[in-house]
């Protein structure tokens, strides 16, 4: 998955619900992705990808599937939070 790669400090953390894939980041991580969907981009950057928790440590908001072969993104709440109106 990109964010183990991508994210120095991330660690991999044991499966969710279902089998999906979350990492541990550090909270001073400098993040940024962007999407693009029928040709417009829409960016989001750490505050929409880093999520605090109760304990003070920081999990990033993309998930990964548990399929391997699995293609596809879900555009979860981090991402329409940004763009809903």
């Amino acid at each position: 998955m990109i964010v183990d790669t991508a994210v120095s400090g991330a660690t991999q953390l044991t499966s969710l619900v279902g089998g999906a894939q979350a990492w541990s980041v550090p909270c001073s991580a400098s993040l940024s992705v962007s999407f693009v969907v029928q040709g417009e981009s829409f960016p989001l950057d750490s505050t929409a990808l880093i999520q605090q928790q109760n304990d003070g440590s920081c999990i990033g908001t993309i998930k990964g599937w548990p399929d391997p072969n699995v293609k596809n993104f879900l555009l979860g709440s981090s991402f329409i939070s940004q763009y809903y109106v």
